[in-house]
């Protein structure tokens, strides 16, 4: 009995005074491996795992034999080796070695062959080398991207000598899932009409990496790349260029199936106001009243003042001179002034100015005037 790996030392002699009348030859399965012209042929061989159960014997080849007798002329003694080797063990995954993160994973640990066959310890381990299980089969439900990793399989026996044989098999467990997603503004403070900017987005820790990106605002695409970034400028910002825009990861996994992840900046674009509607001329008699409309956008919201003349602002409470005023979301406002013509100083030019700090007033004005003038 031996250990594959070790030497023996298998040792031939023929019972004569002088040396053999040919060679001593040593088979193997009889095939010859070793031969010697003398009475002694000592043959020193390592042992393999595919030497278990191999017949070893010596024999005498002469001149005067034909070829068909020289086993007649052997060792008495043939030679069954009995080789003890560690398990030789197999991983087989039930559905292959990529599972997507969330569903199930399982693989069994085979034995292919041993000797002896008894395995006294069965153990699975982790990536870092700690057991994990000290069952045959390997189970994750609901696998998440951290049990990614190579696992292996180990199982051992015990040879005649007390000495442990391990046999080892692993498996690269590939969980796939998809993408962080980060976005980025430069400049990434307040942004004002007619700069540069620069949207930056960028996808990470996902396996495998997205096969695309896009940018879009709102249902409208903006820009797309094959790539794990993308970069997108707008040279010239302009109000209208504001919203909240989308950075998406399209990732397709193994099976052919895909999923996205993204992340959202909303871009508000600070620019100057501008009156976009109102009407120039007014015709009204005394005690007819006249409602003056202005509407102006912009952001930050404007405000509106109302000008008699030059500089007379109009407060807006006076008995025949009221204002009343409504924002429309966060970047349009509108107001009316409404004028009772009390008598002829109500006539003549008025003005809707619009401000919000970004740049110089917008103005607009208006004007009452008399019937047939």
């Amino acid at each position: 009995m031996a250990i594959a790996g070790d030497s023996v030392v298998l040792n031939c002699t023929i019972d004569l005074d002088k040396d053999a009348p040919g060679n001593l030859v040593w088979y193997k399965n009889g095939t010859a491996t070793d031969s010697k012209s003398a009475k002694t042929n000592v043959w020193t061989t390592k042992l393999e795992k595919s030497d278990n159960n191999a017949l070893f014997d010596c024999q005498l080849q002469h001149e005067t034999l034909s070829e068909e007798r020289w086993s007649f002329v052997s060792c008495g003694k043939k030679i069954v080796m009995n080789v003890q080797f560690a398990p030789d063990v197999s991983i087989i995954p039930i559905e292959g070695n990529k599972v997507k993160e969330g569903h199930n994973f399982s693989a069994k640990c085979v034995l292919n062959d041993a000797n002896p066959k008894l395995i006294v310890n069965e153990v699975w381990l982790r990536p870092n080398g700690s057991i994990l299980s000290e069952q045959s089969e390997l189970v994750f439900e609901k696998v998440t991207r951290h049990q990614r990793g190579n696992y292996t399989c180990v199982m051992s026996n015990e040879f005649h000598n007390g000495e442990r044989g391990y046999g080892t098999d692993s498996i690269e467990i590939d969980v796939q899932y998809s993408s962080r997603v980060t976005v980025t503004l430069s400049p990434n403070s307040d942004i004002t009409e007619g700069e540069m900017v620069t949207i930056h987005c960028h996808a990470f820790d996902g396996n495998p990496n997205p096969h695309k990106m896009t940018l879009s605002l709102g249902h409208k695409i903006v820009k797309e790349e094959h790539n794990v970034e993308l970069l997108h400028t707008i040279t010239d910002i302009k109000g209208s260029d504001s919203g909240t825009y989308t950075c998406t990861a399209h990732t397709e996994y193994f099976d052919n199936t895909q999923s996205s992840s993204s992340a959202e900046q909303e871009i508000i674009v600070f620019y100057s106001q501008i009156i976009v509607s109102s009407e120039l001329s007014f015709e009204a008699g005394i005690g007819d009243v006249i409602d003056m409309p202005c509407k102006a956008n912009g952001y930050p919201t404007p405000t509106i003042k109302w000008y008699k003349g030059e500089d007379d602002v109009i407060p807006g409470n006076e008995e025949n001179r009221k204002i009343t005023s409504d924002t429309e979301g966060e970047e349009s406002v509108a107001s009316t002034l409404t004028v009772t013509v009390a008598d002829d100083s109500y006539y003549g030019i008025y003005t809707c100015e619009a401000s919000n700090g970004i740049s110089s007033t917008d103005t607009q004005t208006m004007e009452i005037r008399k019937p047939g003038r």
